[in-house]
């Protein structure tokens, strides 16, 4: 688990070793609203999966990846509204 404090307009990056089809959940919890996307980035720098919260911002945001091959990816959260708190929790799934 990591844990920073974000604000909108930056961003934080996480690189993971990701094993062929093996899920990996991240749950994003805040302490503050905020709207905010979770992206996962490959070695290009594309974004090649990605979850929102664009509601009211007050819910955790979860994305599952699901890697086709063993590989190393970035996690990037990027908020866009808000500053927050948080706490980064990764389980394979």
């Amino acid at each position: 688990n990591k844990q920073g404090i974000l604000a909108q307009g930056a961003y934080d990056d996480y690189t993971f070793t990701a094993l062929a089809n093996t899920p990996i959940l991240f749950r994003f919890n805040h302490s503050e609203p905020m709207r905010l996307s979770l992206q996962v980035l490959n070695n290009m720098g594309d974004v090649i999966a990605e979850a929102r919260n664009d509601g009211n911002g007050d819910i955790p945001v979860e994305l599952v990846f699901t890697s086709q091959d063993d590989n190393e990816y970035t996690l990037r959260i990027a908020p866009w509204l808000g500053v927050s708190e948080y706490e980064l929790i990764v389980r394979k799934q």
